[in-house]
């Protein structure tokens, strides 16, 4: 018969020989749930079940603070049978759900295994609760169908791990055994021999080097799971271990789509004076599982004469003579483009997806002039010469001769790209934030991004930052970019250590509009701790010194409205030199990592290790690993990890 639903909740179980019974007779079946409960004093158990469906027993009190006794968590609450899941418990009578057992963990893979990335490693952790000394540890693992050792070979694809870090840190007299139980089942058993006893604290055991197993063609999810842990003491008396969280791998086989709809279009107005013109790419979002896109250029070649040399229409990407332009957010639909030299230009671009994949060139763009024909000749350079379309935006097709092709080009362009004092793009709203980075040890110093937010009504602003100052000392200020992108005269001073002012020098027909750095301020760290970086009261004027409401000055923060799924944006810039921002948004309260990895999977930075409240955060990699060493060009792994999500980005460091 059944199954048989049985739930029970909210219930005090005391006095019995046997508290809980999940009984299962011949034929029938059970699915099983007690939490909330509290049960104690049961003399011989507190749950007993001989089904066959594992009884969810999750969140009760078993009259201990060390839980249920039971193999693997011996303890002075009740007995209870193999069979159920226990952790975690709660640690009083109706008290909060929050202890646990000492469990060994598989990590989530940093990377995905991908048809060039063959081969990840991922680290079991002994996570320990408590510090009895631990002569040995036996972990028994299960890969899923989908996942294979690296080598096939257990003695080369298990890599026991020492040093700092690891369970066995400290110790030298140790001893290891691998056993292959055959359908994807290992057993790694580790134990320090003689004298001193071993560890008491935890750490990483092993490393698992995992590829894709060869019937797998399609994308999947591996997965690794321990399923049996055996920690025995100096005495050989059973310690506490239980199996912990499994590990995921993801597997991506395919490809992301090609980039369609890559135009290149000339920017007439606005330019600067250096002879050049930009160029606006624009394209439709590539959609699917696409992390980012990168743009390369080429141009004919043989400016100004084109067509009296070697220029041609390049052949798609890669190959020599390509430029790589930008790397950009593949939810982004468009980018500026600059080329220093004059040409006319072409551009591709490449779609990647977060594990690594890249698709094809996408079709080129046709050819794109990053300068106004019919300039005036500077009696060095040749004129423009005929067109291929008569247009303004063709190749010219040259003659060596100033005529009427030439007037009349001049005249179609006359008034039209005359240079004119750039206007910044108003953001939305007036706000100030601030970006830190993590402090570093005592004497050190680091970053502060005051980030402005101006609608073009801003004329000027004093911004005082608020701070520890047990913890840390303002040193220095330096401007940001965003006043010199406003086009005239504009200054960013610090009357006061911690305090940035800033203003447009000049009344003007816009005040200070977009979006970017207005400062960044360096501190020194004096103690170790959270120097709780923070803004205080913002004054702002308009042009006609009238007040301006600041969002994020002060104690008047606007309210946020919190997403239904935690997310980690594109880091910006990317590429970048040397230093990136990450945000974040938090959909719940909780604990919070974000870390840096190489693309072989070796932590480089840990930026974030804490609980952190729902909401935006902000923060920023210099380019530096944990030592503080600068990090090596390359391509990185940014690792989220929140309550509610887990999400992974690729960036790029070049120098």
């Amino acid at each position: 018969m059944g199954p048989v639903n049985f739930t029970v909740t909210n219930c005090e179980v005391t006095g019995f020989d046997y508290g809980v019974m999940v009984y299962q007779g011949a034929g029938g079946s059970f699915n099983a749930t007690a939490s909330g409960c509290n049960i104690h004093g049961n003399s011989s158990y507190g749950l007993y079940t001989n089904a066959t469906s594992t009884v969810a027993a999750t969140c009760n009190w078993w009259g201990n603070v060390s839980g249920p006794n039971i193999v693997g968590n011996p303890s002075l609450g009740d007995d209870i049978s193999t069979g159920a899941t226990y952790a975690p418990w709660l640690n009083s009578v109706g008290g909060a759900c929050t202890q646990s057992a000492s469990t060994v963990n598989v990590a989530d893979a940093p990377a995905c295994l991908t048809p060039t990335n063959t081969c990840v490693t991922i680290p079991v952790t002994f996570n320990r609760l408590d510090t009895t000394a631990s002569r040995g540890v036996s972990v028994t693992f299960q890969l899923s169908p989908e996942l294979v050792l690296c080598t096939g070979v257990p003695s080369t694809s298990i890599t026991m791990a020492t040093g700092v870090g690891s369970w066995s840190s400290g110790f030298s007299n140790l001893n290891h055994q691998i056993i292959d139980n055959g359908g994807g089942s290992y057993t790694v058993d580790r134990a320090v021999l003689g004298s001193p006893c071993g560890p008491t604290g935890g750490g990483v055991l092993f490393n698992l080097n995992l590829a894709k197993a060869p019937g797998v063609l399609t994308d999947a999810i591996g997965t690794v799971t321990v399923t049996a842990v055996d920690v025995r003491d100096c005495s050989n008396v059973l310690l506490l271990g239980v199996p912990g969280a499994p590990g995921e791998v993801s597997i991506d086989l395919t490809n992301p789509p090609v980039l369609t709809g890559l135009t290149a279009t000339q920017v007439k107005l606005g330019n600067d004076s250096d002879g050049t013109t930009k160029i606006t790419l624009a394209w439709t979002a590539p959609g699917g599982d696409a992390e980012f896109i990168d743009l390369w250029r080429k141009g004919f070649g043989d400016y100004p004469e084109y067509d009296d040399g070697t220029g041609a229409v390049p052949t798609a990407p890669p190959g020599a003579g390509w430029t790589h332009v930008a790397q950009v957010s593949a939810t982004a639909l468009s980018y500026i483009d600059e080329p220093a030299t004059r040409d006319f230009w072409y551009y591709a671009a490449f779609v990647t997806d977060g594990c690594g994949n890249v698709s094809a060139a996408s079709a080129l763009t046709g050819g794109t002039l990053n300068y106004h024909l019919g300039d005036v000749s500077d009696e060095i350079t040749a004129g423009s010469g005929d067109k291929t379309d008569y247009s303004v935006n063709a190749r010219p097709m040259t003659d060596s001769r100033v005529q009427f092709e030439d007037l009349i080009v001049f005249a179609m362009n006359y008034d039209l790209v005359s240079k004119l004092v750039p206007h910044a793009q108003p953001a939305a709203v007036n706000a100030i934030a601030v970006a830190a980075e993590l402090p570093g040890t005592v004497g050190t110093t680091f970053d502060v991004a005051v980030i402005l937010a101006a609608d073009g009504k801003l004329q000027g602003l004093s911004v005082p930052l608020t701070w520890d100052p047990a913890i840390a000392e303002p040193v220095s200020m330096r401007p940001g970019d965003l006043l010199q992108s406003q086009g005239e005269l504009a200054l960013v001073l610090s009357p006061a250590p911690g305090t940035v002012d800033a203003a447009l020098m000049g009344v003007r027909d816009q005040g200070i509009a977009g979006e970017g750095v207005l400062a960044t301020v360096s501190f020194r760290t004096l103690a170790a701790g959270d120097p709780r970086i923070g803004i205080g009261n913002v004054t702002a004027r308009d042009a006609a010194n009238q007040p301006v409401v600041m969002n994020g000055a002060g104690n008047n923060l606007p309210p946020v409205n919190l997403p239904s799924v935690s997310e980690l944006r594109p880091n910006v810039p990317n590429p970048f030199n040397p230093s990136t921002e990450f945000s974040f948004v938090l959909a719940q309260d909780g604990p919070v990592t974000l870390r840096i990895y190489s693309v072989r999977g070796e932590l480089v930075r840990t930026l974030v290790d804490q609980d952190m409240t729902a909401g935006p955060h902000v923060m920023v990699w210099n380019g530096t690993d944990d030592q503080g060493r600068q990090a090596a060009s390359g391509a990185y792994i940014a690792r989220f990890v929140a309550p509610d999500r887990t999400q992974s980005r690729h960036l790029t460091l070049l120098k």
